[in-house]
Formats: C-alpha cells, sequence, structure tokens
C-alpha cells in the first residue's frame, strides 16, 4: 500500500510501513489528530507525527484491542499562526508488527473528506441528538446566546469543541476525579497550538457550555469509542 494519501483528513488506518500523510491541505488555525489503537492485540501503539518546523511527536495510544478505546489526540496549529500544512503519522519501528492506529484530522474546515465519519448540521432547536463515535457536528449560531449541552452515561467520555476564534476545549465527562488527565498532546514549540488548546476533566455527567453567535461555525467533534458512546447525547438551545 505505501503511503496513504491524508489530505482530506478521512479516517485512514497506519500500520508498519503504511503512514499516513497531508500534504499542503491544513488551513486552520488550530486542528486535532484523533488517533484510536484499531490493533486486534492487546497493545499500546507508538504513533510518530512530523509537521512541518521540524515539529516532532510521538503520541502513545493506551492498550485496547479492536479500536474499543477513546482517541489519543495531538492539537497543532496550521501554517498562519506557525504551525503545519502539511502532516505525517507513522506507527514508530519499536512496535509490533500487528500495530495500528486508526486517525483522522478534525477541524473548522477538517476532514472534508468525510468518509466513514457521521458529519451533520446541528439544529438549534433545544432537541437531543445522539453523539455517537465518529460524529462530528457544526453550527453556525446566529449574533445571540446559546446553550450547547452534551452528556454521557459513560465514565471518561470525551469531545472537543472548536469554536470560532481558532481555540479548541477538550472535555471528560465522568472522569475518576478532577485530576484526570486525558492523552492531549502538542508539538513541542508549537505555541500556538499550546496557548490555545484547554482540556477539562469534569466529574459530572453533562456540561453546558455558553456560546455567543457571531454567524460563524463550530464544531464539535466525538473522541470516544463506540461502547463509550452509546447513550451520549448534544442539543443547541438558544437563549435569546
Amino acid at each position: 500500500m505505501g503511503t496513504q494519501n491524508w489530505n482530506g483528513g478521512n479516517r485512514l488506518t497506519a500500520s508498519h510501513g503504511n503512514p499516513l500523510q497531508a500534504m499542503n491541505s491544513i488551513v486552520n488555525p488550530i486542528n486535532i489528530a484523533f488517533i484510536y489503537n484499531s490493533s486486534q492485540a492487546a497493545q499500546a501503539v507508538p504513533v510518530d507525527f512530523v509537521g512541518a518546523n521540524q515539529y516532532y511527536q510521538q503520541v502513545v495510544v493506551p492498550q485496547t484491542t479492536g479500536n474499543a478505546g477513546s482517541a489519543a489526540l495531538l492539537t497543532f496549529s496550521g501554517p498562519g499562526n506557525g504551525g503545519s500544512a502539511s502532516l505525517t503519522a507513522t506507527i514508530d519501528p519499536s512496535a509490533s508488527g500487528s500495530a495500528q492506529a486508526q486517525a483522522w484530522l478534525g477541524s473548522q474546515a477538517m476532514p472534508t473528506n468525510t468518509s466513514g465519519l457521521n458529519n451533520g448540521n446541528l439544529p438549534s432547536d433545544g432537541e437531543r441528538y445522539s453523539f455517537n463515535k465518529y460524529s462530528r457536528y457544526y453550527f453556525v449560531p446566529n449574533a445571540q446566546r446559546y446553550v450547547l449541552n452534551v452528556s454521557s452515561g459513560i465514565s471518561a467520555f470525551y469531545f472537543a469543541v472548536f469554536n470560532s476564534s481558532g481555540q479548541v476545549a477538550v472535555y471528560v465527562l465522568n472522569a475518576p476525579d478532577a485530576s484526570y488527565q486525558p492523552i492531549v498532546q502538542q508539538f513541542p514549540g508549537d505555541l500556538y497550538a499550546i496557548n490555545n488548546t484547554t482540556v477539562q476533566a469534569l466529574t459530572a455527567s453533562s456540561v453546558s457550555i455558553p456560546i455567543f453567535g457571531a454567524n460563524q461555525q463550530w464544531v464539535v467533534m466525538n473522541a470516544d469509542g463506540v461502547s463509550d458512546s452509546t447513550n451520549a447525547s448534544i442539543s443547541l438551545t438558544p437563549l435569546g
């Protein structure tokens, strides 16, 4: 197979000798590589990421089997903020021969190729919608107040929110305690991503996020596994 074209940021699987490569296709201020351990045997999988400006980071996706766990996340800036227009993801040579990782790119624009993902508009009607694995919701709120609510009954449920100001927030619901740390990394030296990524681990089963619309797009992406997302839901309610 060899190097796989990742320009659309779509869901692909990296394995030994089959890296993922996005070339000059990343444009947004901040982006996330979502990485799942899709190995069939229980093993942690180290994935090597290389971007522009000699950026390098290894992300170790925790042990699981059959793509059942939560994602590990790499947040990184785009070329307009000193970051990368290109990104390569390679299984580290130290990993076992059967190691593999499924990954895709997320941002306000990514993935442009939504094959393998559930991509849809989130209505601002206050109704609850399923927030399953592989879900990406987008919405363009008018100039008024809203509340974005996400809930899940499963322990350590992950999701990410890209706002219209070039920032991303990663939330964990039902965290064991407030000190819980999900795997959210940046390239060393990528100051924009470091300063514009927030992580909130909450022991509550739901979170309500206040939004003031400015007719610009927001994006919310699930970062958890299939079983962990079975009862997760999302809603957007206008407050006037």
